[in-house]
Formats: C-alpha cells, sequence, structure tokens
C-alpha cells in the first residue's frame, strides 16, 4: 500500500497566502463555533460556571472599587479560591529578610485556582456593565459565546495548521467535496488532510460538548494547541535537524509557544504532561549536547518559566498576595492526595473508557494511526504527535481523580492523527472495498455520513436536555422576580431601596450555577443559599457533609423562616415529612423542569422514559 508522501515545510512565498486562508477559515469557525455555543443549554460539570463565571461576577459585580451599587451582587467563590495558610507566627517576613521556607509553605497552603482562564469572562463582565449591557442573558450566556470565539475557534484552526506539518500532499480536495463546498474549498486553499483535519474537529462530539464551555481545560486546550503550530517547524520539519541552535532559539514565535505553555501550567499544572515530550523533542533535535542544552535552557525553560512568571503576576494582582496556585493545586491533589475525595478511577480508565468515549467515531482512525506510527522506522511527525498524547495519557493515569474533560487538551492532536489515517489509508481502503460505487457516493457514505450520524445525535442529546434544570431553573427565579417587580412598579409598591429575595438550593453542592444567572440589574438583592460540601467535611470521616445529610434528613432543611424561593429534586419531595413541612412554610410549587433521565422502562409493548425533575418553590405572599 503506498504510504504518504514524507512532510516539506511550506515555502515562503506560500506563508502570506496561508495566512489569508488560515484567516478566512478562522471567521468561518467562529460563526459554526458561536451557534454552538447559543445551542449549549445544560450544565456538564460544575466547574465550567463556580470556577470561571462565578469569581469573574465576583470580581466585576461585587467588588466594592469604584462602585457604588456593588453591595447589591452575591458573590460565591468556592474553597478553591479561598484556601489559605494560617501564620500565625508571622514567619513570611522576620525583619528586614524574607523567609523562602515559609513562602513556599504559603504557596502551597494556598488557592489552588488561577486567575488566568477566568479573565474572558471578567473582561467581558466588566465591559458590559461599563456600557450597561449587563443583561441576564449577556451575564450567563455571553462567556460562552466570548469561549467560542477566542477559545473553540483558535483550536480549530490550529488543529488545521499542524496538520498541514504532519503529512505534506500536493493533492488537494477531493472531487466531491469541491462540489459540495466548492466556493469555502477554493477560499480556504486547503490539502485534503486539512479538510479531514478540519471536519474531525468541529463534527467532534466531544469538542461541540465541552470546548466551548468556560473550563480551565478548554483554555489548556486551545494554549496547547496554538503553542503546538507555533512550534511546528521545530516539531515537525525534518530538515531543521541540524541546524543551529541560535537560529532556532531566536524564532519569535517559539519563544512565544513556550510562553503560552507555562501560561497553560498556571491554569493546570497537569498541562506540563503534553510540554515535557514538547520540550524533549526541541532539545534533543540538535547536532551536539551543547546546542541541545541551549535550546532547553534558552527556548524552553526561558521562556515558560516566562509565561508562569506572567501567570503569576497576574494572579498576584487579583488576590492581592503572592499565590502560585499550581503550587496549591499540586499540593492538594498529589502531596495531601485529596483529588480522591471527589471519586477514584482505575489507573487505565483512561484507555478503556475515557479516551473511546471523547474519540468517539475517530477512536478505529486514532489506533490505526498510532499503530502505524509506531512502525514507521524514523521519527517523524506523527511519532512525535503520539508520543505528545501518550504521555500527556500515561502522566494523567497516575491521578486516582479522572474525568473525561482531563483528556480535552490532546482530543485535537487526536483529530490531526485520524485524518492522517483518513488521507493516507482509509480513502484508499474505501476505493478498493467499495469499487462499484461512484466516488462521490463513496465519500458520502463512508466518510461524511459517519461523521454526522456518530457525533450530532448524542451532541444534541446532552447539549440541550441531559442536565437541562441546572439552567433553566435559575432563568425561572429571574423570570419570576421581573414578574414580581414589574408588577410592583405598576401598583406603585416599588420603593426606592432595593427589595431582597433569598434563595436556597436544597440538593447536591453546586447543581446549579449561581449570581452569574440570578443577575439583575439594580433594584434587586438577591442572597443564596447552597449546601457544603468542602474537602474539610469531605475528609472527615466523624462529619457529614451538608448536601449528604440533606439526602438523609432532608426535612431537617425546611424550617421557618421561609425564603423566597427553594430549589429541591422531585425524589427530595416524595418524603410527606418534606411536604408538610413546605405547606407549613407557605411555599408552592411554580415550576418543574426536566433534568435528566431517571428510567427506560416498556409498559404494556411501548417504551417508557421518567425524567429526574428540578423543582421550584415560591413562598405565597
Amino acid at each position: 500500500m503506498k504510504r504518504p508522501h514524507p512532510q516539506r515545510p511550506p515555502k515562503a512565498d506560500d506563508t502570506s497566502a496561508h495566512r489569508t486562508s488560515l484567516f478566512r477559515l478562522y471567521l468561518i469557525v467562529c460563526v459554526y463555533r458561536i451557534i454552538n455555543a447559543l445551542f449549549i443549554q445544560t450544565q456538564f460539570d460544575a466547574d465550567e460556571y463556580w470556577q470561571c463565571l462565578e469569581p469573574a461576577y465576583c470580581l466585576a459585580f461585587s467588588s466594592t472599587t469604584d462602585h457604588t451599587d456593588s453591595a447589591q451582587y452575591g458573590c460565591a467563590y468556592t474553597w478553591e479560591w479561598t484556601r489559605r495558610f494560617e501564620d500565625p507566627g508571622n514567619k513570611i517576613h522576620q525583619n528586614d529578610h524574607v523567609n523562602i521556607h515559609a513562602w513556599l509553605e504559603r504557596a502551597l497552603h494556598g488557592p489552588v485556582r488561577s486567575f488566568v482562564p477566568v479573565m474572558p469572562t471578567f473582561v467581558l463582565y466588566v465591559v458590559a456593565r461599563w456600557l450597561g449591557l449587563d443583561t441576564p442573558w449577556v451575564v450567563a450566556r455571553g462567556p460562552l459565546v466570548v469561549n467560542a470565539v477566542l477559545i473553540a475557534a483558535p483550536t480549530d484552526v490550529a488543529t488545521v495548521y499542524i496538520s498541514r506539518w504532519v503529512i505534506r500532499r500536493k493533492e488537494t480536495i477531493n472531487a466531491y467535496s469541491m462540489r459540495v463546498f466548492g466556493r469555502m474549498v477554493l477560499l480556504l486553499k486547503m490539502t485534503e488532510i486539512e479538510w479531514w483535519a478540519l471536519l474531525a474537529s468541529i463534527t467532534s462530539w466531544f469538542n461541540g460538548y465541552a470546548l466551548v464551555r468556560t473550563y480551565s481545560n478548554s483554555m489548556e486546550a486551545m494554549l496547547l494547541s496554538v503553542g503546538i503550530a507555533l512550534l511546528c517547524p521545530n516539531l515537525f520539519d525534518t530538515e531543521s535537524r541540524g541546524r543551529s541552535a541560535t537560529s532556532c532559539s531566536l524564532r519569535p514565535t517559539s519563544a512565544l509557544a513556550f510562553v503560552l505553555g507555562g501560561l497553560s501550567v498556571c491554569v493546570r499544572f497537569t498541562a506540563i504532561a503534553a510540554w515535557i515530550p514538547i520540550g524533549f523533542v526541541c532539545s534533543v533535535r540538535r547536532r551536539t549536547v551543547q546546542e541541545s542544552l541551549a535550546i532547553f535552557f534558552g527556548l524552553c525553560a526561558c521562556f515558560g518559566f516566562l509565561g508562569v512568571l506572567l501567570g503569576t503576576v497576574l494572579d498576584r494582582f487579583f488576590y492581592g498576595f503572592w499565590a502560585v496556585p499550581f503550587l496549591g493545586s499540586f499540593h492538594f491533589n498529589v502531596m495531601q492526595g485529596n483529588g480522591s475525595l471527589y471519586g477514584t478511577h482505575h489507573p487505565l480508565w483512561y484507555l478503556f473508557a475515557g479516551l473511546p468515549a471523547i474519540c468517539g467515531v475517530l477512536l478505529p482512525l486514532f489506533v490505526a494511526s498510532v499503530s502505524m506510527a509506531c512502525t514507521e522506522p524514523n521519527f517523524n511527525a506523527r511519532r512525535i504527535v503520539v508520543t505528545i498524547v501518550l504521555f500527556y495519557v500515561a502522566l494523567h493515569s497516575f491521578s486516582a481523580h479522572k474525568e473525561f474533560r482531563f483528556m480535552l487538551p490532546i482530543l485535537h492532536l487526536i483529530c490531526v492523527l485520524s485524518a492522517y489515517c483518513i488521507t493516507g489509508y482509509y480513502a484508499s481502503l474505501v476505493d478498493k472495498v467499495a469499487p462499484g460505487i461512484a466516488a462521490p457516493r463513496r465519500r458520502l457514505l463512508f466518510f461524511y455520513l459517519p461523521l454526522l450520524l456518530l457525533n450530532y445525535p448524542h451532541l444534541l442529546f446532552l447539549g440541550f436536555t441531559h442536565q437541562a434544570a441546572s439552567i433553566g431553573i435559575n432563568r425561572e427565579i429571574v423570570k419570576h422576580i421581573q414578574e414580581m417587580e414589574t408588577a410592583m412598579s405598576s401598583t406603585g409598591q416599588r420603593t426606592s431601596t432595593a427589595r431582597e429575595y433569598s434563595i436556597h438550593y436544597l440538593m447536591g453542592c453546586h447543581s446549579t450555577p449561581l449570581y452569574s444567572h440570578l443577575h439583575i440589574r439594580r433594584g434587586v438583592v438577591i442572597r443564596a443559599r447552597t449546601l457544603d460540601c468542602s474537602p474539610q467535611c469531605r475528609a472527615d470521616p466523624n462529619t457529614l457533609c451538608e448536601a449528604d445529610r440533606f439526602q438523609v434528613i432532608p426535612f431537617d432543611f425546611i424550617k421557618n423562616p421561609a425564603p423566597d424561593f427553594i430549589v429541591i429534586f422531585d425524589e427530595s419531595v416524595r418524603d410527606e415529612r418534606v411536604q408538610r413541612a413546605l405547606l407549613a412554610m407557605g411555599m408552592s410549587k411554580v415550576a418543574n423542569i426536566s433534568h435528566e433521565i431517571d428510567a427506560l422502562r416498556l409498559a404494556e409493548g411501548r417504551p417508557s422514559i421518567t425524567y429526574r425533575e428540578m423543582l421550584l418553590y415560591h413562598k405565597r405572599k
């Protein structure tokens, strides 16, 4: 079987035209990702709100600096932001010198979250408030649109650019795709592997479901993909081996790449799992040991440290003291082993569950590409990409706590490897297996339909239905408050004093976003209460967290004085004592929203679906 041609660096006279095509591609992908972001109406994991929107909301709306009406806005920092080292002996400053050991101890026991991934949302909130555009929709949904433009779209474009270096072919797009997407293909001037890398990335169900969300993992994915794209000449150009270390180290794009790498370590310290093999490849591909050391220290370490320093200075500004969150995260999750408090998995979970789930239909293509790369004689671009992916998975496998989204940063590399497999092998295999089918129909049946049918149905379900009540319930609360405020204004009962509303979320902690999705412009003060599930109570076997205690004795939490609103799951209300307590408090149900599928049954030969619901109770006046 004929193998693809080896990669070749792009010609200098093609650079300007290719940059123009990449910019056009970025604009097109931006439109797609904005639609993708607007479609997402569910909660995947609490961190997308509590570790981004809520801290940004605290900074932009609840800060008392320069805002006379800031007291009306609530603020909810989780323990990750408020973790501090108690220094009763004042060891940080002793006379005129700094106790380095005390500083390190403070950093290890300090906050575990950096403000770096919060910045896009924070800037949006500040600008929206300054322009008077801080509507409930902008505050709650705007960050997803910003992420679509600044995080998801650059990741897609970087994926296309990386694929251009992984395999260099003279062939352009296939004839069928030219007829279907002719104008766009001509506009973007893409080769066939670039086209398949783009399709693999934008049709990936997990990219569509998680990449546009405001996760730190999403920002890590963008920083890694853009960093690798900037490093393509160093990583993937086989002709660069043996060039002088000076020319390589002075390349501005290479320096910027490692600055982004340093920032990604500030975002999540586990990002170093990708940058270790990247730095190793850049360093060892030199003629002498001296040149390798010059690259490692002069490029990788120096500019990587600069990125870490930039992130640390940013955190210093917002925390008000020298915090090093990635050290705090390392101490909490690794040294103390507290990551296991949030769930544990088998060491091989990523191989047998995590990667297969996020890859979806790309899994056989990815496995085939890994197998082919490992059998190739030369340490080429494909093998470098495989090394980064496998090293990232291996290092993450040592952690007891594992999640699907932790693999999001390497999904774009999986898309590149899958595109290589399609271009070099799968296309010719399909032509041999189904020679009697016309070429355009082969492309449709064996390429486009699998990508669409095996990605979008579950993306539609997860993005629009599964865990939708987490978002919808707060919309209902905001709607009811606005209706009551409008009614009071129309009857003359509205006063100049801001009216206060209290909300109790009687369910598992962080089941919904909070103040960022309860934003009402001026005249209303919202005070919300959520149940505690911090590591302090999780780690103590003699203590039962509030969230866990509520599951055992929910009626103990429903007592006077009654709040204005209570949010609760339907299974908690099935207890008659809870129902009687709600009635005694004067609470009436005003909304119920389907949250997730509770059970699938066959009743009289017909399928029956039972949904778990989130209920909203309002105090009768």
